[in-house]
């Protein structure tokens, strides 16, 4: 068993069991302390305090509860199976709020908590993407203020949520609210003493303190430097503030590394710099959208010394090796003449040590703005020095990015979800094809027309009534085409041989 540390940077993301009943609350808060300003918390009586900080920042701080829909990770018969258990021991497993009931086939809302910073008076909040998942997402909000008011999701909006800067900016419908105030990122100095304010583990109005240990840390996915401090910090704080003695915000709580899922003496925060400017960016403009250009860097196994040699470069030059040109749209390399095995060294006139670097660039470019970068090239045996100007694209979602690299993953948006009224009447899951000819079965429903007709999880239907089937909205159609209570001749391709198959539908519901 490896003893390789994890990183819990989604410690609010439920987690379906065979039973479902694992669920985790949380998020991850920091404390640490700020600045040489600490005569400022001193009491009347000379003791060291945070009392004044606390009375000042916690009004800012919510806590955010969750619902999510984690319906598309759980099969047809992981439902049948907690089923099952529930008739077997009725009462150990209570019908949980958000659960379907038995036999039915509704949304799977598991429950999670973590923590919110009010920013304005006029309800505007910030927090992590990974507390309240990706904008679009199947949620249901709850805001609780500090004195105990509640706010449904029916006043709750999602304006932003940006999975690369693990950011998201929400607003209730509330006003005179307390916001906090801004501090400044940069100004932070190691050993500077910070304070870690949410509601970890539920405990809502917590705070702690501590230093900062580290700038600029590569922790975790996304484009951020993060802030390292010894803080205490545990699940449900993730979105909470990070403040200096003067109670400014200097960083929002993010991650810890953990071997044990609990608080082992680090923890990391997302600068208020960064912070400030996603929250500046999305009300100005509706959104926060990443530059992209459109190329695969090379990971350090690839570029190293061995390749800079057999490229003409010194061995110890930093930069990003263009593993691959992006030729799917949007294309901003290959439309600017970037090949696999340029060498990148310069982006905008900053030097470009590492993929890190260039990725952050990049990603905080607004889209259609331009580029300059500085590149070398291997021709006719020699290392040259070039230079092009790219228009910066907007970055596609995450999941169609992975499908690009790996052939066997589904981007969700493409999925025809089985909480969907087709996907309801045909019993099972559909997906794309990997050839894009027909779609992939994912999951049959026990006792559906799909599971009737002989369907099997794995199975590829190639064609309904004749015709062939690549999309929903194709298969959508021919089912509307097909006259009431027909039945429909599915071909499908099962254990790698052609078969032919009947579906009787049901009556659509009304």
């Amino acid at each position: 068993m490896s003893s390789r540390t994890k990183l819990w940077n989604r410690a609010t993301q439920p987690i379906a069991a065979l039973l479902f009943v694992v669920l985790i609350f949380g998020g991850a808060a920091l404390l640490t302390t700020t600045s040489a300003r600490a005569q400022a918390n001193l009491s009347d009586t000379g003791r060291y305090t945070f009392s004044d900080l606390a009375e000042k920042v916690l009004p800012s701080i919510v806590t955010v509860y969750v619902k999510r829909d984690i319906s598309d990770q759980i099969s047809a018969r992981e439902r049948e199976q907690f089923d099952q258990f529930r008739r077997l021991f009725p009462g150990l497993i209570p019908d949980f709020p958000g659960f379907p009931n038995e036999g039915e086939d509704g949304p799977f809302m598991i429950p999670s908590s973590g923590s919110g910073i009010i920013i304005s008076e006029d309800g505007y909040i910030l927090t992590n993407a990974h507390v309240i998942g990706r904008k679009g997402d199947n949620v249901e909000l709850r805001v609780v203020l500090s004195n105990d008011e509640e706010i449904g999701n029916e006043d709750i909006q999602v304006i932003e949520s940006h999975e690369l800067t693990d950011l998201a900016l929400i607003k209730v419908d509330r006003d005179n609210l307390v916001p906090i105030e801004w501090g400044d990122s940069d100004k932070l100095r190691i050993g500077e003493r910070v304070a870690a304010i949410g509601s970890p583990l539920d405990l809502r109005a917590t705070i702690t303190q501590g230093i900062i240990c580290a700038n600029h840390r590569e922790v975790g996915p996304g484009i951020v430097d993060m802030i390292q401090t010894d803080a205490v910090i545990n699940p449900g704080s993730s979105g909470g503030a990070l403040v200096n003695l003067d109670g400014e915000l200097v960083g929002v709580n993010r991650l810890i590394t953990t071997n044990t899922g609990g608080w082992q003496g680090y923890g990391f925060a997302i600068p208020s710099n960064d912070a400030r400017q996603f929250v500046e960016t999305v009300q100005k403009e509706g959104e926060y959208a990443s530059g992209f250009i459109g190329i695969t860097m090379a990971g350090a196994a690839k570029n190293n010394e061995q390749m800079r040699r057999a490229l003409e470069l010194d061995p110890e030059m930093k930069g990003v090796l263009v593993e691959a040109v992006r030729h799917e749209e949007p294309h901003p390399a290959l439309d600017a003449g970037l090949q696999t095995g340029d060498f990148i060294i310069e982006a905008d006139g900053q030097p470009v040590q590492d993929n890190m670097d260039l990725l952050k660039i990049v990603a905080r470019k607004k889209v259609g703005s331009r580029l300059e970068l500085k590149f070398r090239r291997l021709e006719n045996g020699k290392s040259r020095e070039m230079k092009t100007t790219l228009t910066i694209a907007r970055r596609p979602a995450e999941d169609v990015l992975m499908a690009e690299t790996n052939p066997s993953f589904v981007p969700r948006s493409e999925t025809l979800e089985k909480s969907s009224d087709l996907g309801s009447r045909l019993g099972m899951v559909l997906e794309p094809a990997e050839d894009g000819d027909g779609l992939r079965v994912r999951d049959v429903r026990p006792g559906s027309p799909a599971q009737v007709a002989g369907i099997k999880n794995g199975d590829i239907i190639r064609k309904v009534n004749g015709q062939t089937v690549r999309s929903a909205d194709e298969l959508k159609k021919i089912i509307e085409a097909a006259k009431e209570g027909a039945p429909l001749a599915v071909m499908l391709e099962q254990e790698g041989r052609m078969t032919l198959t009947v579906i009787q539908l049901d009556k659509a519901s009304d």
